[in-house]
Order: structure tokens, then C-alpha cells, then sequence
């Protein structure tokens, strides 16, 4: 039986590393003991990408690399090292050559840009007494205040920095049989809440977290890497269509 990849899990805007904490204890029970969590300067895309490749560098092995929001800017750019077998996007950006996060939000802007705030070194803040519903909708308030003070605000000019070379168009984006969750169409504007379109046609999304729940998409990967979304779908009544589980 082939090696178990190593996962490096990569953030998006106003978070940081520790955000991946339900999934990394998630896929630790699920046997997954090779797993890292990169912690991004969010200063370019250059820099981050360049933090990406240095973590990759360091794994004697194949790497699966697994991006949140921004994360998936970061290794459409970085994903590309001779070692990562694989890209995962979860409700992630995957540009195109010359695309940038920030000309493809403009295209489609979220209810929470309104919610943004520059200070006077150029970084964009989330304003605090909007974070709970502007980014975790789903937490516990005490849970949602905590990140709120502790959200890690990227230069803005970092939405800016467009893609070079992508990765997506030389690697694969799905590993396993299951490959049905996230066989993605990703070309250009790709502002994924797969799971709940692709999987549950934009009905309320099951695993008793409401719809547009990011905690949702989360879980619905891990399940999906650990081989237990299609009994889960299939408990919820899910129908699927050319299902390979």
C-alpha cells in the first residue's frame, strides 16, 4: 500500500494556521499522522508562495497541497514543486495566468467587502464588531470574538498579485476513487462552495450546519479524504449522479 502524502494546509485572509484545528484533529483520528499547516506572511503572493515551496521542500515525499479562500491562490502558485502531487481547493480561488484574487472577487463581491477597513500601513482589516458575520457565521460568539482580535490582516495589495504559472494546469486536483466531491471545472473565476453546489444543488446543506456554512465545507472535505461523504450523502438522501464510491 503507497504512502500516505503528506498534507500541508494552506489559509486564507484575516487567519491564520490555527484555523485548520477541527481539521487537523479530524483527519488525525482518520490515520492522517503526516499533516502541516503553513503559516502565511500575507504580504505578496510572491512571499506566500514562497513559504509554501519552503514547507513543501522540507517533506521527504510526495505532498498534497490543500487551500482555504486565498489559500487557493497561494498553491494554484506554489504548486508547481516537483514534490506536491496534488491540489485541493476548498471554497478556495483558483486563478488562471494573469488573474488575481482581488479582479476576480470584483467580478462577484461579497455581501462582506462592505465589512472591510484599511489602516494606515496598508493592511485590510475585517472590522471587528462585523467579524461574526462577515466570516464565521456559523461559530459561537465567544469563538467568533476570539478571531475577530486575533484576525490577521493581509497588505491589500497582496488582491493585486496575479498568478503565474498555475498549477492546476500541470498537477491534479483529485487523489482517490471519490473523486466526484471535487473534480472541478477550474478555469478562471472559481469561488468554490463546491460542495454545496456541486454535491447538494444549493439546498440546505446537511451535517446540521447551515448553508454557506464554512465549517461545513470543511467537513465535507475531510469526510471526503477519509472515505466516509458517500454514506454521509447517502444517510442525507443525496442523490448523485456518475457516484464512484
Amino acid at each position: 500500500m503507497a504512502a500516505l502524502p503528506t498534507i500541508i494546509l494552506v489559509h486564507g485572509f484575516w487567519g491564520g494556521a490555527a484555523h485548520w484545528a477541527k481539521v487537523i484533529v479530524e483527519l488525525d483520528r482518520s490515520g492522517h499522522k503526516g499533516m502541516r499547516a503553513v503559516e502565511l506572511p500575507l504580504t505578496s503572493l510572491a512571499d506566500d508562495a514562497a513559504r509554501t515551496r519552503q514547507l513543501a521542500a522540507q517533506v521527504d515525499g510526495p505532498v498534497l497541497l490543500v487551500g482555504h479562500s486565498y489559500g487557493g491562490a497561494v498553491i494554484t502558485e506554489a504548486g508547481t514543486a516537483p514534490n506536491v502531487t496534488g491540489l485541493v481547493y476548498i471554497a478556495a480561488f483558483a486563478p488562471d495566468a494573469g488573474e488575481s484574487p482581488g479582479a476576480l472577487t470584483q467580478q462577484h463581491p461579497p455581501a462582506g467587502a462592505a465589512n472591510l477597513a484599511p489602516d494606515a500601513d496598508g493592511y485590510l482589516w475585517v472590522k471587528p464588531d462585523k467579524f461574526h458575520e462577515s466570516f464565521c457565521q456559523d461559530l459561537p460568539a465567544d469563538e467568533a470574538l476570539v478571531m475577530a482580535v486575533t484576525q490577521k490582516a493581509p497588505l491589500a495589495s497582496t488582491f493585486g498579485d496575479a498568478i503565474g504559472d498555475p498549477a492546476w494546469r500541470v498537477k491534479p486536483i483529485v487523489a482517490g476513487r471519490r473523486g466526484w466531491l471535487i473534480a472541478l471545472p477550474v478555469a478562471g473565476y472559481f469561488f468554490a462552495w463546491v460542495a454545496h453546489f456541486g454535491i447538494e444543488k444549493n439546498r440546505p446543506a446537511t451535517f446540521t450546519y447551515p448553508l454557506w456554512s464554512l465549517a461545513a465545507d470543511f467537513k465535507m472535505w475531510a469526510m471526503w479524504l477519509t472515505g466516509r461523504l458517500g454514506l454521509e450523502l447517502d444517510r442525507a438522501g443525496v442523490v448523485r449522479e456518475n457516484r464512484s464510491d
